[in-house]
């Protein structure tokens, strides 16, 4: 049979009548024909062998060439921060230190093509004098591929305030307050996996005042509050707060989710506020004077001080970095692009 001229249907042979049926084509060896003569040389398709760990598609390159590409997996480590709790309202008296934000971190494994949404929870809400509400810190939000990861936000230290005295739990728990018609109250506790508990409110022995009051200090990320202790001038000081959790996934060591330390009722003496390790950074619980005065030394003066916001820092493989992002500040960490998110943004692999 002669493929230019004639083709085949059910057994039988016909003739290419030019003109007759446009759409019909044939293969002459070399070029495809069709039904009006016309030639088309073939498209040269690369070859695509799958197998288990191998497999392709087809797609156009940075040339405009269809052209073959590797259908592949790779890994995005990503760090989850929870906004941190509020400190208690000291302007009446004491306070406790706010739990730290919880901290998640994990991998993961990733084709092209998808979104990683994104959602940084802010720190908890100075509280109001009237009437004197506290809120914890808002949790922090990963979704992709119907995955959902939550960082949950520190719990609020407690105050003076009857109705605010103890501690609330969150992912870490915020210090109890001392009220002093009813004495201290009781502190918050953390979520297993992502924070601790905070500490104890009571009295102490200051060598300048004597008996006094003090207020316990918030949960960290990476362990519970401590207890009261003494600075170097051997002033009483209130609960410290727990440290944070320490990752280098910036490429640096730092500390994130980190618990407020609880302040003392000297009547205007000099102490110290004992924030846990990596105080004021990322997702850190807020801690507070007694009685809202800035007359001390510290890490925090600042009266009724909100909680610090959380974060979400992503560490992708720059071979393999889409540049398709919003809403994050990139640097470049050895073999890795870093994306840090401080407020809600998208990345696409």
């Amino acid at each position: 049979m002669n493929c230019v001229t004639q083709f085949c249907g059910c057994g039988s042979q016909y003739p290419i009548v030019p003109g007759s049926n446009p759409s019909l084509v044939t293969w002459n060896g070399q070029e495809s024909v069709v039904a009006d003569g016309s030639t088309q040389l073939p498209i040269n398709l690369p070859y695509i062998q799958h197998s288990e760990t191998n497999l392709y598609f087809l797609g156009i390159n940075s040339q405009k060439v269809l052209n073959k590409f590797k259908y592949y997996k790779y890994p995005i480590n990503f760090l989850l921060i929870g906004g941190g709790g509020a400190a208690g309202d000291s302007s009446g008296g004491v306070s406790a230190g706010g739990g730290g934000g919880g901290v998640i971190s994990s991998t993961l494994n990733l084709s092209n093509g998808k979104t990683i949404a994104i959602s940084v929870g802010t720190g908890g809400q100075a509280p109001n004098k009237i009437p004197h509400t506290l809120s914890n810190g808002n949790p922090s939000t990963l979704i992709v591929n119907s995955q959902t990861f939550t960082a949950f936000g520190g719990g609020y230290g407690g105050q003076v305030s009857f109705y605010f005295y103890n501690g609330y739990n969150g992912s870490s728990g915020g210090g109890a307050g001392f009220q002093i018609d009813i004495g201290p109250g009781t502190f918050g506790t953390g979520i297993i996996g992502q924070g601790h508990n905070g500490s104890i409110a009571g009295n102490a022995i200051d060598p300048n005042f004597g008996n006094s009051s003090y207020c316990g200090g918030g949960g960290g990320a990476g362990t519970a509050a401590g207890s009261y202790s003494y600075d170097s001038q051997g002033n009483l000081c209130g609960g410290s707060g727990g440290n944070g959790i320490a990752s280098s996934i910036t490429g640096t060591s730092v500390y994130y989710g980190a618990g407020g330390g609880g302040n003392v009722d000297l009547d205007g003496g000099t102490y110290t506020l004992v924030g846990g390790l990596g105080y004021g950074g990322y997702g850190s619980g807020s801690q507070n004077y007694a009685y809202g005065s800035n007359k001390t030394t510290g890490q925090s003066g600042i009266p009724n001080l909100a909680g610090f916001d959380g974060a979400c820092i992503l560490s992708i493989p720059t071979q393999y970095f889409s540049g398709a992002y919003t809403n994050a500040t990139v640097t470049i960490n050895g073999a890795n692009t870093i994306l840090t998110f401080t407020q809600n943004g998208t990345y696409t692999t």
